[in-house]
């Protein structure tokens, strides 16, 4: 039976999501992108079987912890202040897998200071409406 990336998203949604609270396994800063701190998603909908990140989206409720908006943001900025660099992103997962993420993610990126990369599959672009409201596309 194929996999329904909308319904996925769904279920996927429910199991990383508490309140404005998302499941996050790590935060960390690289070297791509001239120097990009990241904070380090759980859930994703499509299920690629060659991800780096394959086994923590396969069941994203076992991985991480929750994390509110604000949290996600202090800890990106500390990481950001060490290592003198003003890049953002949420990557391992797919950010915008439903109307709670994408709100999760516009509440993020809004209280950040510097450039924010979306890393997404784009199957859930049905939110951008929504995202809308929170910053000017």
């Amino acid at each position: 039976m194929p996999l329904d990336p909308v319904e996925r998203s769904r279920d996927v949604e429910q199991m990383v999501m508490k309140g404005d609270k998302r499941r996050y396994y790590r935060f960390r800063f690289a070297k791509f992108y001239g120097g990009i701190v990241t904070a380090d998603a759980v859930g994703y909908n499509l299920l690629c079987a060659y991800c780096w990140n394959y086994s923590r989206n396969l069941n994203p409720a076992r991985f991480g912890d929750y994390y509110s908006p604000s949290e996600v943001a202090d800890k990106l900025m500390e990481l950001a202040e060490n290592h003198d660099c003003h890049q953002f992103r949420i990557s391992g997962a797919e950010p915008i897998l439903g109307k709670a993420s994408a709100v999760h993610l516009a509440d993020v990126i809004k209280r950040l200071d510097g450039n924010f990369i979306i890393e997404t599959n784009g199957s859930c672009w049905a939110q951008i409406p929504l995202l809308s409201r929170f910053w000017k596309l």
